[in-house]
C-alpha cells in the first residue's frame, strides 16, 4: 500500500494543537498522533518538523470557466498557490436550454484539474426553474448551494425568489448572498451611502430568514455590517468576512486581530477566500514565490498563539465544509478524512525569491501541499497525468455547524 508519513509538525485538529504526525494513504488520513512508526518499510517519510500541518482552503469562490479574459488554469492554479484544495464556482442554467446537458458538460469542463471540485447554481437563472428540475441538481448532481448577487437584492425583496427560497428552504439548501460589488463603489467610503445600503442588506437577511433557508453573506468587510447580520440574522445566517483586503474604504473595518473575538463570541463567522486577481502575464503567476499566501497576510504582527490557530483553520476550512456540505470529507485533519493538507512555514520576510530566480507553484510561506494525498512541492511541475481532481456531490447544510465543539474554551 502507498504510504506516506509526515512527521514532527504542529498539526491543528478542529479543537486543539499538538506536536506529531499524520499517516496518509492513497487519497485519505488514517490517522494522527505522537510517535507514529511507519507501517511498511517501503512508507515515504517525510520530516516536517518546524511547520504547521494545517486543513487545505476550501476555495469557494475560484473561477473554473473563466477570471476575466484568462483561461481556466489561471484561476484554478491562483487558488492552488495559496494552498486550496477544494474548489467551486457557480455555473448559470440559461433559459430554455437543458439544464442537464449543461451540468453534464460543467463537470467534463472542469474535471482536468488537480484538486476536487464542486458547483453552486447561479440563483437568477435557476429561480424560475421547476421544482422537479431543482431536486435533480441536489438529488442527482449533489449540488446543495445556489449563489445569489447582491445587484438582484430588488427582485429579491419583490418576492421573485421566494419558491426557490422556499424549495431551498425545505430541502437546507444553502443561499451564499455575494455582496462584493457594493464595496467596489466608489461612493462606500460615504457614510451616507454606507448607511444606505446597511438598510437594504437588513431588509435582504429578515426577508430570506423568514423562509428558513440558510443563509451565508458573503464579501462581509465592515463591524457595520456583521452588527446588522447579526441583528436580524437567525441561527442558520452565517457571514464570511474579507480579511484579505484591506484596501476597501470602508467604515469600521474588519481586521485580523479580531480573528480570536469571532471565534469564541461570533461562532457564525467564516473567512471569504483570497480574491485570485488577473495575472499581468504569464509569469506573475508561476512565480508565487516571490509573494505569500492568505495565512501570511493573517498572522504577519499578530501574536499567533494555538487558539488564534484552530480559530483561523475553522474560519477557512471546518466551518465552510460543513455549510457546503462536504465535512468530514474535507474541512479537517481528523482520521478517514481526505488527505488535503497545507505545511506551512511561518514566513521571517526573508524567504522570499527575486524575479526571475525559479518558478513555484506555491506561495514562498507553503513548503509542502497534500491534495487528496498527493504531496506537491513549489518547485514541482504538474504533469497531464496528475490532472485527477473528483466532482464532489455535496449534502444539504449541516445543522448547528459548531455543536461539536470545534473551539477552544
Amino acid at each position: 500500500m502507498d504510504y506516506t508519513l509526515l512527521k514532527n509538525g504542529k498539526i491543528v485538529h478542529p479543537d486543539c494543537v499538538f506536536n506529531g504526525d499524520i499517516l496518509l494513504n492513497n487519497s485519505r488520513i488514517v490517522t494522527t498522533g505522537e510517535n507514529i512508526s511507519p507501517p511498511d518499510p517501503e512508507t515515504r517519510v517525510i520530516d516536517v518538523g518546524g511547520t504547521w500541518l494545517l486543513p487545505g482552503l476550501i476555495h469557494f469562490k475560484t473561477p473554473l470557466f473563466k477570471i476575466e479574459g484568462s483561461g481556466p488554469s489561471s484561476g484554478i492554479y491562483q487558488a492552488l498557490s495559496h494552498g486550496s484544495t477544494f474548489l467551486m464556482d457557480k455555473i448559470k442554467i440559461p433559459k430554455h436550454e437543458d439544464y442537464k446537458t449543461i451540468l453534464e458538460d460543467a463537470g467534463k469542463y472542469c474535471q482536468p484539474i488537480i484538486c476536487d471540485f464542486s458547483l453552486h447554481l447561479d440563483a437568477q437563472s435557476c429561480s424560475k426553474m421547476k421544482r422537479d428540475d431543482l431536486a435533480y441538481c441536489f438529488i442527482h448532481k449533489g449540488i446543495s448551494s445556489f449563489s445569489m448577487q447582491w445587484k438582484h437584492v430588488h427582485k429579491l425583496l419583490a418576492g421573485d425568489f421566494d419558491s426557490l427560497l422556499q424549495f431551498m428552504a425545505k430541502h437546507q439548501l444553502l443561499l451564499i448572498f455575494c455582496t462584493k460589488a457594493i464595496k467596489e463603489s466608489s461612493l462606500v467610503g460615504n457614510q451616507t451611502f454606507f448607511s444606505a445600503y446597511l438598510i437594504k442588506l437588513r431588509e435582504a437577511v429578515r426577508h430570506i430568514s423568514m423562509t428558513g433557508c440558510p443563509l451565508l453573506i458573503t464579501g462581509v468587510s465592515s463591524m457595520d455590517e456583521v452588527r446588522t447580520i447579526r441583528t436580524i440574522g437567525g441561527g442558520q445566517t452565517y457571514i464570511a468576512v474579507n480579511l484579505c483586503n484591506t484596501e476597501l474604504d470602508v467604515p469600521s473595518p474588519v481586521s485580523p486581530e479580531l480573528i480570536t473575538e469571532y471565534g469564541r463570541l461570533m461562532n457564525n463567522i467564516i473567512l471569504d477566500p483570497p480574491a485570485l486577481k488577473t495575472p499581468t502575464d504569464r509569469q506573475n503567476y508561476i512565480e508565487n514565490n516571490i509573494s505569500y499566501s492568505f495565512l501570511h497576510e493573517l498572522t504577519d504582527d499578530i501574536l499567533v498563539d494555538e487558539t488564534y490557530m484552530v480559530n483561523l483553520c475553522n474560519m477557512y476550512a471546518t466551518l465552510p465544509a460543513k455549510l457546503l456540505g462536504i465535512y468530514p470529507q474535507k474541512g479537517a485533519l481528523i482520521a478517514g478524512a481526505d488527505a488535503d493538507i497545507i505545511v506551512w512555514s511561518p514566513s521571517n520576510g526573508q524567504d522570499v525569491a527575486r524575479h526571475g530566480e525559479n518558478i513555484s507553484i506555491l506561495k514562498a510561506d507553503i513548503k509542502y501541499l497534500v491534495v487528496s494525498g498527493r504531496l506537491i512541492e513549489g518547485s514541482e511541475h504538474i504533469k497531464p497525468n496528475s490532472l485527477n481532481g473528483r466532482y464532489i456531490f455535496r449534502d444539504p447544510v449541516i445543522d448547528q455547524p459548531y455543536k461539536d465543539s470545534i473551539l477552544l474554551p
